[in-house]
């Protein structure tokens, strides 16, 4: 009888430690599952940052003529690089402050512009035409940064 029960309690604390160990196994297998897991949304995080960050010329005008219609001189004042050049009928002045630029009749205009091109060098070109008369149009240029495109020029060919 001794001999039966010292062999079932050590058949009973083998089974123990077994089982002990199974789940601490399990449990390592867990945690490397959930760290990969978090590496993998840690990529998704990053790779949606980068897209935000890597604006099209198109969501920039959206953004820039939803900001115009809005008032919003911040997001508006973060789109335009100074020193903004304004060119009518071959003469350029330029404008050092946003101020000065929203007072210019023409460049509410570019909230009803539309891309027109993206240039070899550098400069992408948005357009504004009249619809009642064909002889009236304003390019608008922007040049792509590291933090997003910018407003730098308003071209009135007449």
């Amino acid at each position: 009888m001794k001999a039966r029960y010292k062999i079932s309690v050590l058949l009973g604390l083998t089974l123990t430690l077994l089982s002990c160990k199974q789940d601490t196994k399990n449990n390592a297998l867990g945690n490397d599952t959930s760290e990969a897991e978090m590496t993998q949304n840690e990529v998704s995080e990053n790779t949606e940052t980068t897209q935000k960050k890597e604006q099209s010329i198109e969501s920039f005008l959206i953004d820039l003529q939803t900001a115009i219609r809005e008032n919003n001189t911040k997001t508006i004042e973060k789109s335009i690089k100074l020193p903004f050049e304004y060119q009518s009928g071959g003469e350029s002045s330029f404008y050092d402050s946003t101020a000065r630029l929203f007072r210019n009749p023409h460049f509410k205009k570019i909230t009803k512009a539309k891309v027109e091109k993206i240039e070899n060098n550098g400069l992408y070109s948005i357009l504004y035409e009249q619809s009642r008369n064909e002889d009236f149009f304003i390019y608008y240029y922007a040049i792509k940064e590291e933090d997003g495109f910018k407003l730098t020029k308003l071209e009135m060919p007449h």
